[in-house]
């Protein structure tokens, strides 16, 4: 856990502590990377005015297009109206008078650095902590959420950012507070479509985190949410094989059922499903447990049976064993974490871990697998649709969030 003593208060009123986070009080502005490992940055803009660490300067006038280059050789710089190639010296930066930019597809306001990574390039600026809650809000699934129920999104998603700009700070040798590349995609040439509701709420609940432990010595909360708990949520063991501090049992969530949990099933046929945990193997690697020889098994026997060899007490799926065959000697069971099989086989296609799975045959020589289960997500944390419910039936944020994180309180920065 991390050690929080930046947070002294113990009301939603209290005043700001002494010792601030932010690089700049004045707009609590954090430093974080928007892209990292890419070759190439292309640059549009207006009044463009270029400097590196060797104080060479270019300014630009009217609307200019520059491609940034990382290579081997440094970071190269070519004009679009040009043919010449500027050699420049790491960090590169990029000012624009008109207040923006765009950097392949983020928008920049202001100013922002290339460094050199090895032969790549990173691309970091400086934002307002608000615009990355307001960009990972963008995510979520908050459509017709009762005001109670978004703001205590909101101040989970606020903890859960606070969370990873912490950790990131232990880790001294970066020069950046978070990773950031996917929360500020372009769409349609802005960072996120206006929601006044959500912008409401945001000024609500402006500076509201979860905290753990007493008055004199908080700790940031590890807050999750998740979108269907289909009842009951599950603990961080149960659902990633460790522990979370604060996440002391399962809550039971009988708004999730009164709102209509996500109830859903699909059917794999076995050469699909065999391809697909093939791809998952790629991606993560191959369990530890199993034997050296799995590949012979998955590339040439048949796959004969999936069963669930243990629940949790949410009635999770935890462990599960897939069983290969040559014939009726030659078996191989293979046990695997339900959350790894998960998220081989896609998030999209397996929604959560509470499911069943029945064995049926296509054909003498093709079997397929039918999945079918309740709620969405890793199921650790607030529910949203248990939260919305919630909400509606008049349950205030502060309750709401009692619900689900027993253990937290709730705090001002």
């Amino acid at each position: 856990m991390i050690p929080y003593s930046l947070l002294l208060m113990t009301s939603a009123q209290a005043s700001l502590a002494p010792f601030n986070i932010w690089n700049d009080p004045a707009t609590k502005k954090l430093r974080v990377r928007i892209a990292n490992g890419v070759r190439q940055i292309k640059i549009h803009g207006i009044d463009l005015k270029l400097s590196d660490s060797s104080n060479l300067k270019l300014e630009n006038s009217g609307s200019t297009n520059w491609t940034i280059e990382c290579n081997d050789k440094g970071i190269i710089g070519r004009r679009s109206d040009s043919a010449a190639e500027i050699q420049w010296k790491t960090p590169l930066t990029i000012v624009s008078k008109s207040g923006f930019y765009q950097a392949n597809d983020q928008l920049i306001r202001e100013s922002a650095e290339i460094k050199l990574s090895g032969k790549f390039c990173d691309l970091l600026t400086e934002l307002p902590f608000e615009q990355l809650v307001t960009a990972k809000m963008a995510e979520q699934t908050t459509k017709a959420m009762p005001d109670s129920a978004l703001d205590a999104e909101i101040i989970m998603v606020r903890s859960q950012l606070l969370y990873s700009i912490l950790k990131q700070r232990e880790k001294s040798k970066n020069d950046y507070e978070i990773d950031a590349p996917k929360l500020l995609t372009l769409n349609n040439g802005e960072v996120l479509k206006e929601d006044y509701r959500l912008q409401a709420s945001l000024k609500r609940t402006e500076s509201a985190v979860l905290t753990l432990g007493p008055d004199a010595a908080p700790e940031i909360f590890q807050a999750h949410s998740h979108a269907s708990c289909a009842g009951k949520t599950v603990t961080p063991e149960n659902a990633w094989g460790r522990s979370i501090p604060g996440y002391k049992k399962p809550i039971a969530c009988p708004a999730c059922l009164t709102a209509g949990t996500v109830n859903w099933n699909t059917e794999i046929r076995e050469r699909e499903l065999i391809n697909l945990m093939l791809g998952g193997i790629d991606h993560t690697g191959v369990p530890s447990q199993w034997p050296r020889d799995w590949n012979r098994w998955f590339v040439r026997a048949r796959l004969t049976g999936i069963e669930i060899k243990k629940r949790d007490e949410s009635n999770r799926a935890q462990i599960m064993t897939i069983t290969f065959a040559f014939n009726e000697e030659a078996k191989m069971d293979f046990d695997i974490t339900a959350s790894t099989f998960k998220n081989w086989i896609g998030l999209d296609t397996i929604k959560s871990t509470r499911f069943t799975v029945a064995t049926g045959a296509v054909s003498a020589r093709v079997n397929r697998f039918t999945f079918e289960g309740q709620g969405q997500g890793h199921g650790v944390g607030l529910c949203q649709t248990g939260a919305k419910s919630l909400a509606s039936s008049g349950m205030n944020t502060e309750n709401i969030l009692k619900t689900y994180f027993p253990a937290a309180q709730i705090r001002k920065l």
